[in-house]
């Protein structure tokens, strides 16, 4: 069954949903200082069909003509910052089994991945309207099936920073970045990667999580990270986790502006008026076979 994995970026334009395909033959891009437009060529079981999303301006064009059925996506990342006060998509790269496509347009602003280690993205959905504001992706997977079982070999562009060709075993065993979820503000952070995760401390209050702060099990050493965030909350929850009978598979929630922090994107645990993230299903299927944990974020002073 498909699985949608985002989406990334801003809150503004109207949503759209192209559901799941049989799969992706043709990627147009148009951009200038962001992303204006993609459009989209599926296969519908033999009939094809082409969506477009966003508007109707943009420099330059790129056409993606996929070796379709041999040739499938695999995963796309980019960036995403404020164009003229909103939060839109300004940089787009695709990824498939066979190619790298892009970058296009500006890599600058916050960055976020989508990799899908062996399954293929067969469908888009998330936010536009002038500009494309957000994307995510729908996601075929067996979990009776490892990844990566198409090929002998596979384009690396997870956590290494470069892409080169490496043996699908190796690349399964590799961890990766997924997201960055949330807002531009605040200040980077990246734990890197660690073999497993003891506990988690969550500070929130009624409308916002304050902060997080991570026990690492680290070559046999436990390892606390540092909090990251602020000092408030007036509710603390703590996770104290079965290592290593027991893992972290999934991670939901909920982002969006809360009244009294100005223009920022704070991480909320109300569903009412948030936009809501999923890594649930997708991650689950990989970390039951490599519980490799790669966990960043930002946060607000």
């Amino acid at each position: 069954m498909p699985v949608k994995v985002g989406p990334l970026g801003g809150t503004g334009g109207d949503a759209f949903d192209h559901k799941e395909a049989t799969g992706v033959q043709e990627i147009i891009v148009v951009y200038g200082a962001a992303i204006d437009s993609i459009t989209l060529k599926y296969d519908y079981n033999g009939t094809s069909r082409t969506n477009k999303i966003g508007g109707n301006g943009g420099t330059k064009t790129k056409k993606i003509v996929l070796d379709y059925p041999d040739e499938f996506l695999t995963g796309i990342d980019g960036y995403y910052k404020t164009h003229r006060k909103p939060l839109v998509i300004v940089s787009l790269t695709f990824y498939s089994n066979k190619n790298k496509y892009g970058p296009f347009g500006h890599q600058e602003g916050t960055f976020f991945s989508i990799p899908t280690l062996g399954a293929e993205i067969i469908g888009f959905f998330g936010r536009s309207g002038r500009l494309v504001d957000a994307i995510g992706v729908y996601l075929r997977t067996d979990p009776n099936v490892p990844p990566c079982t198409r090929q002998d070999y596979a384009i690396q562009h997870l956590a290494c920073g470069e892409d080169k060709e490496v043996p699908c075993t190796a690349l399964n065993a590799l961890p990766c970045k997924v997201g960055l979820f949330g807002g531009p503000g605040g200040r980077q952070w990246d734990d890197g990667v660690c073999s497993g995760i003891k506990q988690i401390i969550i500070k929130r209050g009624n409308f916002e999580i304050h902060s997080i702060q991570i026990e690492y099990e680290k070559n046999g050493n436990s390892n606390w990270s540092p909090v990251h965030g602020g000092s408030g909350g007036e509710v603390t929850n703590r996770i104290k986790l079965d290592v290593p009978n027991e893992w972290v598979t999934c991670v939901t929630g909920f982002y969006g502006e809360i009244t009294g922090h100005g223009d920022s994107k704070l991480s909320s645990h109300l569903p009412s008026t948030q936009t809501k993230v999923n890594m649930d299903p997708w991650v689950r299927r990989l970390a039951s076979s490599s519980p490799l944990l790669v966990l960043q974020a930002k946060w607000l002073d």
